[in-house]
Formats: structure tokens, C-alpha cells, sequence
């Protein structure tokens, strides 16, 4: 199976399939046959092995990859009715592999797909109606569509039907069918789900969270070999090890995932490679060294934002933004942390939150307070936290002591040492809240359990006084 080389965490993928379908009466297992064997069917115009040949084709297996002859000989198959083919031959359509790009074909031929109950045609459909792609947007639409492939047993309808509940898109917001729908794609082996249900048990979002757990689920979609591009995964959960991403902060482990994609000189894993060098994050602080490995990411990076993820959109808008591998542009920058954050990467969220924060005035902050929330509702604890500076100082909102006290504990409770300080301040001194000496010591305990040495301080003020 070919699947979208896209990001993961809560979203949306088109996906490629090369699972080959078979005509009634037929026995034969067309990806059995050597490439001789296969070719002669094929030029006989037996339409499976037309659809396999296809898929040979586009992927290099046993013979030159070529899009242009693949989608040839898709549509060789798909005009004698193959409904697997026609769905490959639609995403051909779709991303312009081999074909012109013609989001309008890709509809005709996912459409005559569906109507043989092709599951990846449903789901194909189901996700141009969730995207608006020569259709209106349509989430009851791409609901009705997931939904029919997710019964067949589509892994990645289920994925995304579950996104769908866990957003409120097409359907009533349920995180337990959230959960249920993640769980079982990533029973499969679907690496973005398996990410996806690790981010249900660390926010407790349809089960009980579980940080374990959490961190389980996230590393078997790093370590899953039946991924598309496995070195993508495991740059992304080094990704999220490095930043401290819906798991605690951990770069020796962060440095161990991002490792294995670079020695596959996969550029998610150069541009994370970058960033430990920048950052001196578990390797020593070396800028020459991570602008080399940005600049080598640069191409790599570029191409994955293009198509779609919103990961590399992030991550382009820095290099953008820094010069690295490529000249300074402001517009690119701001161009693709809004792509990543309007497709809900919590990352881009905050990350064009702190744009628009850095504009200094009134109505930026009043946007960087959108983006912060959005990003904090995902359970982004950085976010979290600096939403609740904003909501304690009245900045882009009212001023409003009981939500920052929300956002504070929030982070808190996923071990964000700053936002464990500030709320102890708040009990302490009664910051816009009454004062509480117990809560403070256990929120200062919390800090000084990290090495903060201001909570040790305060630690020990709260001892003398106790003593007086």
C-alpha cells in the first residue's frame, strides 16, 4: 500500500493504493508473476494485470519507476471497469503523477470507483469532500464516505472518521468514537493513528489518561516498518521528543529517533538534526553544524510542505525565516506557518501565534490569542502556558485571573516547570484568586521536583514562615 507521504498528528491524509484487486473467476495472483509473466498479461489486456504492472510502475518494484507509464497502464485497466484501478488512476489525477493534474478527472474516476464500492475510492472521495476539491466542502459528505470504507475495513478511513469525531466535523463531537476509530486503525498498523491514540491517552481524551500508554503508541508508529516512509515517523517522534510534544521532554531519546531518519537522509530527520545542534540538545552547540544540516533538509523539506504536511510547513517557515538553505523571506515564512497551523498542527498554531505576538500591537495580540487557545485546546502545554500569561495580563483578551489559573494548572499537569511556578504564585500571593497555602507548596513541590532552584526558594521561604 502507498499512502500519502504526509503528516500524522490529528490529520487528514490522501491515500495511494496499491493493493491489487481481483476479477471474479479469476485465481491467478497477479503479484505472484515475475515481471516477464506480468508484462504478457498485461499487453494481453488481462486488466488485473494491467493494475499490476500499474503499481510496479509507480512504485520501483522490479522494474525503473516511471509515473507516466503507470498511470497508462491504469487507465488501460480502469476503462474495462477494474475499480482498484480507476481509484489509482484518480489519485494519479490528483497529484499529478504521470498526468496532468485534473482535481476534476480525479473525481470522475473515484466517483465510478465508489459506485463498486472500491473502499480507497470511498475514502478518496470522502477526503475531496472534506477538503473541497472539486466539490463544495462537505463534511456530512466526507462522513457519509469514510464512514462506508471505514466498514470495509479501511485503515485509514477509520483514522479519519475518528478525526472527524474528535473534531465535531460532519458528525456530534465524541471523543470515546474518536478513540474507538483510532484504535482501530492503529490496531492495523496505521502509523498516524497509532500517533493520533497515543495523543487520546496522554490529554485522557476518550479514555483515561495514561502517559505510558501514550508514550507506547507513539514509538510503535516510529518504530513501524509497514509505514510508507518509516524514517518519516521516527523523525516525527523524535520531533516530538525533542520539543517536549504530547510527551515529557526527553533528547536522548529524541536524538535516538532523529538518528534512524538521518542515517536514511530522510530531511525531517536533517532539519531535527539541525535543530539539536542549534539547541545543543543532547549533542554539543554547534551552528555551523546545524545550519549545514538545515540547509541539506532545505529541498527535502520543501517538497513534503508542497505536498501537504503540515510538519514540514512548519518547519520551512523557520528555515524561511532564518535563511537557512534558502534567502530570508518573510512571506514564504508567514505563508507556510499559516498552512501548518490552519491544517490543526498544534505547533503551527503556536508558531504563528508567536508571529503575530511579535507584531506588538493590539490587534496582533488579539490573533496570537486565537492561535495560542487553539493550540492549547489541542493539549500543547507550551501553548497552554503562555495562554495563560495572556489571559493573567489582559493581553489580546480580558484580563481574567480564573481562565489563566485553567491553562496554568493545565500545562502544569504535563510537567511544564514555568506554568507549576506561576501557579503556586498565583496561590501564594492571591493573584486574582484567593490564597492557598497548600495548593502553592504542592505546585512549588511539583517545580523543585524538576531542579527549579526559584521553587526550592520558595520551598524554603514557606518553611521558615511555618516555623515562625
Amino acid at each position: 500500500m502507498i499512502m500519502y507521504k504526509r503528516a500524522l498528528l490529528l490529520l487528514l491524509a490522501i491515500t495511494f493504493c496499491t493493493t491489487s484487486a481481483f476479477s471474479q473467476g479469476k485465481t491467478e495472483r497477479m503479484e505472484d508473476l515475475g515481471l516477464y509473466h506480468l508484462e504478457d498479461r498485461a499487453k494481453r489486456g488481462i486488466p488485473e494485470a494491467q493494475l499490476e504492472l500499474g503499481n510496479r510502475l509507480r512504485k520501483g518494484y522490479g522494474i525503473k519507476q516511471d509515473d507516466f507509464l503507470a498511470a497508462k497502464w491504469y487507465h488501460k485497466a480502469a476503462q474495462k471497469g477494474l475499480a482498484r484501478a480507476q481509484a489509482n488512476l484518480g489519485f494519479m489525477y490528483l497529484r499529478g503523477h504521470g498526468v496532468d493534474k485534473s482535481e476534476n478527472e480525479a473525481l470522475k474516476w473515484f466517483k465510478m470507483a465508489a459506485e463498486s464500492k472500491d473502499m480507497v475510492a470511498q475514502y478518496n472521495l470522502g477526503y475531496m469532500y472534506r477538503r473541497g476539491l472539486a466539490v463544495k466542502q462537505d463534511h456530512y459528505k466526507a462522513v457519509e464516505y469514510y464512514r462506508l470504507s471505514a466498514k470495509q475495513g479501511y485503515r485509514t478511513a477509520q483514522s479519519n472518521l475518528g478525526f472527524m469525531y474528535h473534531k465535531g466535523l460532519g458528525v456530534d463531537k465524541n471523543l470515546a468514537k474518536a478513540f474507538e476509530y483510532y484504535k482501530m486503525a492503529a490496531t492495523q498498523g496505521l502509523p498516524e493513528a497509532q500517533l493520533n491514540l497515543g495523543l487520546m491517552y496522554h490529554n485522557g481524551h476518550g479514555v483515561a489518561r495514561n502517559f505510558e500508554l501514550a508514550r507506547e503508541w507513539y514509538e510503535k508508529a516510529a518504530l513501524n516498518e509497514d509505514a510508507e516512509s518509516p524514517s518519516y515517523y521516527k523523525a516525527v517522534v523524535g520531533e516530538m521528543y525533542r520539543r517536549g510534544e504530547f510527551v515529557e521532554q526527553d533528547f536522548d531519546r529524541a536524538k535516538h529517533f532523529i538518528q534512524m531518519a538521518v542515517d536514511k537522509r530522510h530531511p525531517m530527520g536533517l532539519y531535527n538534526l539541525g535543530e539539536l545542534f542549534r539547541q545543543g540538545q543532547a549533542v554539543p552547540k554547534d551552528m555551523n553544524l546545524a545550519i549545514k544540516y538545515f540547509s541539506e533538509s532545505f529541498e527535502g523539506i520543501k517538497e513534503l510542505a508542497e505536498n501537504g504536511d503540515p510538519r514540514a510547513q512548519a518547519n520551512l517557515s523557520f528555515l524561511y525565516n532564518q535563511g537557512y538553505g534558502t534567502d530570508k523571506d518573510n512571506q514564504q515564512r508567514l505563508h507556510w506557518v499559516t498552512e501548518s497551523a490552519e491544517q490543526s498542527l498544534p505547533w503551527g498554531q503556536y508558531f504563528l501565534g508567536q508571529y503575530y505576538y511579535s507584531r506588538g500591537d493590539s490587534v496582533n495580540y488579539k490573533k496570537a490569542y486565537i492561535w495560542f487557545k487553539r493550540a492549547a485546546e489541542q493539549g500543547l502545554a507550551i501553548a497552554q502556558h503562555d495562554l495563560a500569561i495572556l489571559c493573567q495580563k489582559g493581553i489580546g483578551t480580558k484580563e481574567n485571573a480564573i481562565e489563566a489559573m485553567k491553562w496554568y494548572k493545565k500545562s502544569g499537569e504535563q510537567n511544564f516547570i514555568d506554568s507549576q511556578y506561576r501557579l503556586a504564585n498565583m496561590y501564594y500571593k492571591g493573584l486574582g484568586i484567593k490564597i492557598n497555602l497548600n495548593k502553592a507548596q504542592t505546585w512549588y513541590q511539583k517545580a523543585a521536583e524538576n531542579k527549579h532552584e526559584p521553587s526550592e526558594k520558595m520551598l524554603e521561604v514557606m518553611r521558615n514562615d511555618m516555623k515562625r
